[in-house]
Formats: C-alpha cells, sequence, structure tokens
C-alpha cells in the first residue's frame, strides 16, 4: 500500500517490530506492506481521509499491525523458512547435489542449505562450533550420533579434521532435512555419514545396530532437551538411555523468535535433564549461540579415559 498517509506508522511499526523479533528491518517492511495492502477494512477506512491521529487509532489499522506481527512470527517459526536462499520448488524436496559435483559446486551447496535452514542458520559454517572445544582436551570421538540433527551434520563435519572419526549417524523425523543429508553422503562417498529417518519415540534398538559395539563415543544434542522437556516430558526418559559414552547437550542462548536471552531458562531445564539421568558434567561449552556441557552418561562409565 503506497498511500503516503501510512509512511510515518509503518516506520515506527516497522523499527518496533525489528527491535522485538529476529528479523531485518527489510523483510518485516514488506510483511507490514503486504498485509496493510491486502485489508480491504484499512483500504474502506482510508477512504473517509481520517486525521493521523485518528489513522493510529483506527481499529482496522491496529488489526492489520497485528496480522502483520503474527505472520512475522510464524514466518520465524518455520523449520524451513522460504525466504532467501532455496527457491519455492525445494520447499518440499531440497536441492540435489550431483554425485559428480565439483568441490565448488558442493560448496556452494552446502552454503545455500546451512544458511537457509532453521537448524543451522544461526550457526554459519565459519563460526566456531561445540565439538571445537572438546577435540583438543579430550581424545576425538571415532563415533558420533547426532540426535535431531536437522542438517546440522553438514556443519559439524566441516568442522572436524580430516579422517578423525569413522562414523556419522544423523537422526531427524524431518524428511527434508535427512534427504538433503543423503544428497551430501552420496556425493562424499566414503561411508561416513549415515542418515536416518527417525523420532525418539522410537527407542534406540535399532540405532545401536548401526555400530560396532553398540555405544556411540559421542552424542549431539544440541537445543534439543528443552523443546523435549516443553513438548513431551516424557520422552526425556527415552532420551537418557541413548547409547553414547559422551554427549553434548545445549540450549539456546537467544529465544528462536524474539530478541530475547533464554540461556539461563535453557541451562536450567538440562541441569534438571542430567541430574535425573545421572550424568556428569565434565566440560563447559560455549559458542556464538549455544551454551552446555559435554558430560559422561551412565552408559558404560569409565571406557573413555
Amino acid at each position: 500500500m503506497s498511500d503516503p498517509r501510512l509512511d510515518d506508522i509503518l516506520e515506527d511499526l516497522v523499527k518496533r517490530a525489528a527491535r522485538e523479533y529476529r528479523m531485518d528491518a527489510d523483510a518485516i517492511q514488506q510483511i507490514f506492506s503486504d498485509v496493510f495492502a491486502n485489508s480491504t477494512e484499512l483500504t474502506k477506512a482510508l477512504q473517509k481521509n481520517p486525521t493521523p491521529r485518528q489513522l493510529r487509532k483506527n481499529p482496522h489499522l491496529k488489526k492489520a499491525a497485528q496480522a502483520a506481527r503474527k505472520k512475522i512470527y510464524y514466518q520465524l517459526r518455520q523449520y524451513r523458512p522460504k525466504t532467501t536462499g532455496l527457491t519455492e520448488k525445494h520447499t518440499e524436496h531440497p536441492p540435489i547435489l550431483a554425485k559428480n559435483a565439483s568441490q565448488q559446486e558442493a560448496e556452494q551447496w552446502l552454503k545455500d542449505i546451512i544458511n537457509t535452514h532453521i537448524s543451522t542458520q544461526e550457526r554459519r559454517i565459519e563460526q566456531s562450533h561445540p565439538l571445537e572445544s572438546i577435540i583438543n582436551r579430550h581424545p576425538t570421538p571415532r563415533s558420533i550420533v547426532d540426535v535431531g540433527c536437522g542438517v546440522h551434520p553438514l556443519q559439524a563435519l566441516h568442522h572436524l579434521p580430516e579422517n578423525c572419526i569413522s562414523h556419522y549417524t544423523a537422526l531427524d523425523r524431518d524428511r527434508w532435512s535427512i534427504e538433503a543429508l543423503k544428497h551430501y553422503a552420496d556425493w562424499r562417498n566414503d561411508g561416513l555419514l549415515s542418515a536416518h529417518v527417525w523420532d525418539l519415540s522410537s527407542g534406540w534398538q535399532n540405532i545401536s545396530d548401526l555400530i560396532d559395539d553398540n555405544l556411540y563415543d559421542l552424542a549431539l544434542i544440541q537445543k534439543l532437551i528443552p523443546v523435549i522437556s516443553r513438548r513431551n516430558d516424557a520422552l526425556l526418559e527415552t532420551l537418557a538411555q541413548i547409547p553414547a559414552r559422551r554427549a553434548i547437550v545445549t540450549g539456546s542462548r537467544m529465544a528462536m523468535v524474539r530478541r530475547k536471552q533464554i540461556h539461563k531458562r535453557e541451562l536450567g531445564i538440562i541441569q534438571r535433564f542430567l541430574e535425573q539421568a545421572n550424568w556428569t558434567i565434565e566440560q563447559q561449552i560455549q559458542t556464538e549461540d549455544e551454551v552446555g556441557w559435554l558430560v559422561r552418561t551412565d552408559q558404560e562409565k569409565g571406557s573413555i579415559s
């Protein structure tokens, strides 16, 4: 809507929303403009030539502004954002990475996926990774299981030294993510990465069978425990039985949608889980966007020096 009477109001609404929500001002501006333009009630109200004061208090404008804020909120909540990076045709299936793609083509494919998917969007490929903080201090894990991984393994593998691990199992219930990981695994063609559509309610039997001694060296449980605690805390008992000797458990520093620090709340939830699971904290972990610990689980304690 290009009505100049709305310019100052839109500017104020956009500035306020940009301070509150984790979205850039241009994207917020576009959402407000689209919602206002599609509001027939607001259009009719403008035809009555209200004063600027009357317009700011108009219930139809307030209703349109609330609808725009709601759209911003739910767009930020999407698991796979439909803006930036990937085209509309890739909302159902990820872009294909050809098996014979060049290194340069593969790197571009990785950046497109990592910078777009919600599981990795905050943590750009060049940023630090929780794995980096334990590789030098502890024996490098030879086998890793990544639970609720999204497309995170694409980035994790980027930060691991070459040939340091022999098996990386990626688990997620989101088929889009697993399909993308399988494209990457096929391109690598080294047997390192295996990706599986899986849900925590399915348990661990089929997963532990994927590894020789039925026990992974390390589990990655990143930003997952607080989510499970909110949605279905009964599954935390299943999570506590994860077939791994150690685990990296983390929570988010910032809320997913709003510009709000939540790390204290996240750490409190994780710490309660660790106490109930009888897992032992070994090392604190902090990166740009998450906080947590490296822990020893109650599975085969003492097997790693």
